[in-house]
């Protein structure tokens, strides 16, 4: 379109709009002046008091982070006592844990205890059956050695019936040794390379007569027990090459007794979690850290008017803040009493990241925090992601 001819339209228009301006009576057109003067003041007034509204928000703010910053410094709240802190629940959540997987593992020895029984009797009686060979022929045998050698005592060589009956006893009082055919000599006493019977010894180091439950368990979820009981496997099978049965109670109890097969758990409930977290932090341990950051987080939400502001003064906040004292912030408002209204605020604020910030690969980590720092890390993640990421 040609600019000459938009020039002499606009100055059409605005030749008209004068025009019909002074052919207006004095009074209307005086009104009219006072209407725009009344506008622009308004309209100055609004901008002033934005500024204002603004200006006031930016020195409480920075008075507080200023506040934050020496709180999170003092004896009662730096990183250091903090980590105090997280360390504390850290060690009742395995000490909690290490009850739960107690308790079920007895509950699972319990069930399965007939078939354990009946497996390691059999593989001790076979034992006590090569010794009892041994034994044998050296009292025939006419030849000399020089050699000590380890040979178990008569009363020792009785088969067994129950569990219960093994004998895990000091093995200087099962065995004597067998040197140029004497048997008897209490001067030959047990000689400290001995090999003796592999499941006694098995037990025995698994502390079988005080906790049965748990040492069947970390004989089969141990990797020194597993490879020894492997052994002991392995030496029955070369003395009885016939015997099918030594490989059926291998599989049976290897795969019984296996971890992923006994459903023990690996985390504490949810209602566990809120006892030890509330347990701790109840005595008013870190609350004015907390209080702080609560009073922080809502003036932000009450002045930012949009999305940007809201993460500009987050960020701001964020940054003040050391991985464990982030990490503390999360807890109290998941896990307390006390932290319910906090939750209800920081909910709505991507304190710890959004969904991005929060994704965890193999090569890479939270933007904000490692972690490898979190309690429950699987789960904490989840429910971040869930819970504390605006929507």
């Amino acid at each position: 379109m040609n600019l000459n001819f938009i020039t002499s339209q606009i100055s059409s228009i605005c030749s008209s709009v004068w025009n019909c301006i002074i052919s207006l009576d004095p009074k209307v057109i005086s009104t009219i002046v006072s209407i725009i003067a009344l506008a622009i003041t308004a309209l100055t007034l609004y901008a002033n008091t934005k500024n204002n509204k603004k200006n006031n928000f930016d020195n409480l703010f920075f008075h507080l982070i200023s506040l934050l910053n020496k709180i999170i410094i003092s004896s009662e709240n730096n990183s250091e006592k903090v980590e105090i802190t997280l360390n504390d629940i850290k060690k009742q959540n395995k000490a909690q844990l290490e009850t739960l997987k107690s308790q079920k593992i007895k509950e699972y020895y319990e069930q399965h205890k007939l078939a354990v029984n009946s497996g390691f009797v059999e593989l001790e009686n076979m034992y006590l059956k090569i010794e009892s060979k041994k034994l044998e022929k050296i009292k025939k045998s006419n030849n000399t050695t020089d050699t000590a050698i380890p040979i178990r005592k008569s009363e020792f060589l009785s088969p067994i019936d129950d569990l219960d009956e093994i004998n895990t006893s000091d093995r200087s009082q099962v065995y004597y040794s067998y040197c140029q055919n004497n048997t008897t000599d209490e001067a030959l006493n047990y000689p400290f390379d001995v090999s003796d019977n592999g499941i006694e010894t098995l037990l025995r180091m698994t502390s079988f007569k005080s906790n049965p439950s748990l040492a069947i368990y970390n004989i089969f979820n141990s990797d020194g027990e597993i490879s020894q009981f492997k052994a002991n496997i392995n030496v029955l099978k070369s003395k009885y090459p016939q015997n099918e049965t030594i490989d059926k109670i291998n599989i049976e109890l290897s795969e019984l007794f296996l971890h992923k097969n006994m459903n023990i758990p690996s985390e504490i409930s949810e209602d566990m979690k809120k006892d030890i977290v509330n347990d701790i932090l109840l005595d008013n341990k870190h609350g004015s850290y907390f209080r702080t950051v609560h009073r922080i987080l809502k003036i932000i939400l009450d002045f930012s008017k949009s999305e940007a502001v809201l993460n500009k003064y987050c960020g701001i906040l964020r940054t003040q803040l050391s991985e464990r004292h982030l990490i503390i912030l999360f807890y109290n408002a998941q896990y307390t009493d006390r932290g319910k209204k906090f939750k209800n605020l920081v909910a709505k604020m991507n304190l710890w990241g959004d969904n991005s910030e929060l994704d965890v690969g193999a090569n890479s980590d939270a933007i904000h925090f490692a972690t490898n720092n979190l309690i429950w890390k699987d789960k904490d993640l989840k429910i971040l992601k869930e819970e504390y990421v605006r929507k």
